[in-house]
């Protein structure tokens, strides 16, 4: 909902609500979301945004089904292997922002945000370890996460010329603060932390509830990046893009439960380089290379550990070479390869779904992709990408060689509507993915599948639509990915979805 006030001042507001349930026994969930902003122009060439989001996401833990003889475990898609009074995950956010632009002249702009958010989370669950024919064994823990950051970043756009050529220049900055609170809590079954049931449809789990705290920690980090980029026009057919940043770290843990404090700075340069060609109007290439890094802490920044504290980051090196054709006006054909190598990475451990370290690892791929419309009534949007990848160094948790996780040869999509009139349309969708293996122990494989979905969509008015997907027409039995050998998500069954949408 938009509100002008003035001249110079508007209101808007955004409200998500959202109730959720699946074919999963015993699931269930809401997610709410508020988001009211105010813009206000501080003069002809000055504007202050401000907003705040609230997002409360509450809903049933479930982390699938187990493994059995190297597949996942078949005829119990429905089951619910967990206990529903446990399994369950509750996140709420408080995100606050300002923006202020400024224009200084129609060639140089500039802006500047502060973010300030703190996130409330709780994390309960029990999950199969693994199965036999007639029995499976659970374990579980609950963890609970509390986390404040505050985040500055500013941006220069400057628009010029050198030499007779034209420049874009940005430069900018970032810096921000995060603390961390973290415990954990195992699952008791009686007095031992594993238990072991019958395999049935709706399992008999004894008495199960979380144990004293078994682990806590926080966590303090403080970020500071700067980066340059440089676009240049090279005449009228060819662009160069370079850029480069620099990141700095700290990252400073302690461990309540024995103790143990580390602190780990890492500070790298991340460059950028990329070249435009454009021989026709509708035709371009591009070719790019890119490099960053991540510390070993991983992407939340959690604690450190003995080992962690002394590993170097993770790096990452990403070379793309691509084009697109514009058919027509409104038919656009990408096509791109890609090669992705990691140094000193981590992958997730088969059992208990933590990182371990595995080395340095290279994938490589292709895609193509035609979006857009191919006659007046007909829009189509196909994509095939096909990638490999392995481990490239031997370490203890896999051989030099081994085939990445989670990383299926083929997919392909195609999805096409067609207008039947003003109104009223209708689409088909096929997607087909290949096989994967679960994880980098490569011991369990998620089967290839195909899904064939249909929609019908109808606008009853200018302000109001409504659209219905069937999805998995076919009702097909697929394992779209896992987290762990043990805990596999399993696809949604033949299911219809209803969704009304009104613009006030």
């Amino acid at each position: 909902m938009d509100r002008v006030l003035s001249d110079n001042a508007a209101v808007r507001l955004n409200a998500t609500w959202e109730d959720f349930a699946s074919h999963r026994d015993f699931y269930s969930g809401h997610f709410l979301g508020l988001n009211p902003s105010i813009g206000v122009k501080l003069g002809e060439a000055t504007r202050l945004t401000a907003s705040y989001e609230y997002a409360e996401d509450r809903r049933t833990t479930d982390r699938g089904v187990p493994s059995l003889g190297g597949l996942p475990l078949k005829g119990f898609d429905d089951s619910f292997f967990g206990v529903p009074a446990l399994n369950r995950s509750e996140v709420t956010a408080h995100i606050a922002r300002l923006r202020l632009d400024h224009e200084f002249t129609n060639e140089l702009k500039a802006d500047l945000t502060a973010q300030y958010a703190s996130y409330d989370k709780y994390y309960g669950n029990v999950y199969p370890r693994g199965a036999t024919a007639t029995t499976v064994e659970l374990e579980g823990y609950s963890a609970a996460t509390m986390r404040t950051n505050w985040v500055v970043q500013g941006n220069l756009v400057w628009k010029t010329e050198t030499l007779g050529l034209p420049h874009q220049l940005l430069a900018g900055f970032e810096a921000g603060e995060q603390d961390t609170d973290s415990l954990r809590s195992e699952a008791f079954f009686g007095t031992a932390t594993r238990v072991t049931v019958p395999l049935a449809q709706v399992l008999a789990v004894p008495a199960a509830s979380f144990g004293p705290i078994s682990r806590s920690s926080r966590s303090d980090v403080r970020t500071l990046s700067a980066y340059v980029q440089d676009q240049i026009d090279l005449g009228d057919h060819v662009k160069l893009v370079a850029g480069l940043r620099y990141d700095s770290f700290r990252i400073t843990s302690t461990n309540r439960i024995s103790g143990f404090g580390a602190t780990r700075e890492d500070g790298k340069w991340s460059p950028r380089l990329g070249l435009i060609v454009k021989p026709r109007e509708n035709l371009s290439f591009y070719a790019s290379y890119a490099k960053s890094f991540l510390p070993q802490s991983g992407d939340q920044f959690t604690v450190l550990d003995a080992t962690t504290a002394t590993l170097a980051p993770e790096e990452f090196r990403n070379l793309e070479l691509g084009a697109k054709w514009d058919v027509t006006d409104r038919l656009a054909l990408t096509a791109a390869l890609y090669q992705l190598d990691r140094n000193n990475t981590r992958a997730t451990d088969p059992v208990t779904g933590n990182a371990v370290l595995s080395g340095s690892s290279r994938a490589r791929g292709f895609e193509l992709a035609l979006v857009g419309q191919l006659a007046p009534q007909l829009q189509v949007t196909l994509g095939y990408a096909r990638q490999d990848g392995e481990i490239r160094s031997t370490t203890t948790a896999a051989p030099a060689g081994r085939p990445l996780a989670q990383l299926p040869r083929h997919q392909a999509s195609a999805f096409a509507r067609y207008n039947l009139t003003g109104k009223l349309g209708v689409a088909l969708g096929v997607l087909h993915q290949s096989s994967q293996f679960a994880t980098i122990s490569n011991a369990v494989r998620l089967p290839a599948f195909t899904r064939l979905d249909v929609a019908v969509f109808y606008d009853l008015s200018d302000r109001v639509a409504l659209q219905v997907n069937v999805e998995n027409l076919t009702d097909a039995d697929y394992f779209p990915s896992a987290h762990t050998d043990n805990n596999i998500t399993t696809g949604k069954p033949l299911n219809a979805r209803l969704t009304l949408r009104v613009k006030l």
